[in-house]
């Protein structure tokens, strides 16, 4: 045998009019209306009932206090589907007799059923359409909720939105100042930099005009070096004439000793030698100082040409 006809036998069932039931489904939340109801589950009214199996948490008002009862589909009809409470406790067990005794008194007595059978009739099919309409309210009140929900979001987001773009005018406006110091700092970078190409240009060219001085100066030196070397070379040569001519002169005069007439002669002679080496030392010391500023100049002076001085 099926559950549902199992569930039948083991608990009497109570039509009962205009009883508001509501369900929470993992989907969604229904309002509805009671067919029957019995100690161990209920008939939901419903054009639209839910699938066999689904779960489902039932919410009754028992006497103005609210009742939660968890439960499972486990009959599906055109008109509804029937529910199967799970094991409920003594207060849950205790307010669903209190509904179904309420309820029971209800059921039209068998003595005018004739007579109100078509009364019964118009009741169910307007309390089917009562359900239907209560549950287009419970869809219209979920939409207003979902609307309200996505409004405030919405506004969330709105605000949200409005306070990043606040954060991101203020990061905007502090890059600006940050760009506009770098740009200031970049400007006195430049002055800076063109400052100093001025300033090495200007060195460049001192640089260039002291390298010119050094070239002229070094030719000068050389100049001047090759003089002195030619003054020397020429000096050497007359002193070696010179000491020829000395020499011949002095075996002269070694010839003339031994012959006493020419004695006075050879004291003219000598005199005149005398004052011919008085001019030598004279001119050594001119060139002994013509080394001495030619060495302050930074010159080099020959090894001989120093000698041969210092020799006169």
């Amino acid at each position: 045998m099926s559950s549902s006809s199992q569930d039948r036998r083991q608990h009497t069932r109570h039509k009962t009019y205009r009883v508001e039931v509501r369900l929470a489904t993992p989907d969604a939340f229904r309002a509805s209306y009671l067919r029957d109801v019995s100690s161990g589950g209920i008939f939901v009214r419903s054009l639209r009932p839910l699938p066999q199996a689904t779960r489902v948490v039932v919410q009754l008002s028992v006497a103005e206090k609210l009742v939660t009862l968890p439960g499972s589909v486990v009959r599906v009809e055109a008109k509804g589907f029937g529910i199967r409470f799970d094991p409920l406790d003594a207060e849950q067990q205790a307010a669903v007799d209190a509904l179904v005794s309420s309820t029971a008194g209800q059921a039209p007595e068998q003595s005018i059923a004739t007579q109100l059978s078509e009364a019964h009739g118009v009741i169910e099919a307007y309390e089917e359409t009562l359900a239907l309409l209560r549950e287009s309210e419970m869809e219209a009140v979920q939409r207003v909720e979902a609307g309200d929900l996505e409004r405030r979001t919405l506004v969330a987001l709105l605000k949200e939105t409005d306070a990043t773009l606040k954060r991101q005018e203020a990061e905007c406006a502090r890059l600006t100042e940050v760009l506009r110091a770098s740009e200031r700092r970049l400007r006195a970078m430049e002055d800076e930099l063109s400052q100093r190409a001025k300033d090495e240009r200007q060195r460049v060219e001192q640089l260039t005009a002291a390298r010119g001085v050094i070239t002229r100066t070094t030719a000068e030196y050389e100049a001047l070096t090759r003089e002195f070397e030619q003054r020397l070379a020429e000096r050497d040569a007359q002193e070696s004439a010179l000491r020829a001519s000395l020499g011949a002169e002095l075996a002269v005069l070694q010839r003339a000793l031994s012959e006493q007439p020419v004695v006075e002669q050879l004291r003219d002679e000598v005199r005149e030698l005398s004052s011919q080496l008085d001019d030598e030392r004279l001119k050594s010391m001119a060139l002994q100082r013509a080394l001495e500023r030619f060495a302050a100049m930074g010159g080099t002076i020959p090894k001989q040409a120093e000698a041969d001085a210092t020799r006169s």
